[in-house]
Order: structure tokens, then C-alpha cells, then sequence
């Protein structure tokens, strides 16, 4: 359910804060959005994760989770390792590269169906 390396782990869509990688529970792997995810400061590694469709095409961090779900917004997003740098292609045939993500926040990334639900 996930990809480990020395300095990334990828997963679809999210990460548990404070579990090792072994006890991660499918639900945050696979179905939880970025919205609920909280970064994980102990973890010495970058979180790369979908799932959570950001506005604007563009990649979106929060902490060291690193979000590249921007297809349903017209760019297929590839990060690259060797340069960390993020490649796109566009639905229209245009590419770019971006050097850096946007800071996540959910209302700006993620479609308001999906905000947590006030209490």
C-alpha cells in the first residue's frame, strides 16, 4: 500500500502522523484526503500522496506531505527526484515544470464537498 525509500514514502493518498510504516491503516493510505491529514514532523521523510484533487493544477505541500493529485484539474503532475522539480502535461497538450509547491490549504485545494464538517 505504500513505497518506502531513504528519503520519500509514496502512498495514494495519505499518511498516518506519529505511525510506523508497517501499522499505517489502509483507510489513510488509500481514502483519507489531504484535508484531515496532519504532517508528520518526526518522520525525516517527504510523503508524496493523490487523492485529494488540487485546484489550479498545481502540487500542493503541507508540512512533509507532498500532494501531486491535479489530473481532475487538466495537468498530469510527475515529481522528479533528481531535481525535485515537477513536470506537467496539460489536457491540451501544453507542459511546464514547477520548482516548488503551494502551500496546501482546503479552501484552496480541495472542492468544498470534502471540508470537515463544523461541529
Amino acid at each position: 500500500h505504500y513505497v518506502e525509500t531513504d528519503g520519500h514514502i509514496f502512498t495514494h493518498a495519505n499518511w498516518q502522523k506519529g505511525v510506523p510504516a508497517e501499522d499505517q491503516t489502509i483507510s489513510y493510505l488509500r481514502y483519507l484526503f489531504m484535508s484531515h491529514a496532519q504532517p508528520d514532523r518526526k518522520l525525516k521523510k517527504t510523503v508524496i500522496v493523490g487523492h485529494s484533487a488540487l485546484k489550479g493544477g498545481k502540487p500542493a505541500k503541507k508540512g512533509n506531505l507532498l500532494c501531486i493529485d491535479t489530473l481532475e484539474h487538466g495537468w498530469l503532475t510527475a515529481y522528479n527526484l533528481g531535481d525535485f522539480k515537477f513536470y506537467q502535461a496539460g489536457i491540451d497538450g501544453g507542459l511546464r515544470v514547477i520548482k516548488r509547491p503551494e502551500k496546501f490549504t482546503i479552501k484552496k485545494h480541495v472542492p468544498r464537498q470534502f471540508w470537515p464538517k463544523k461541529r
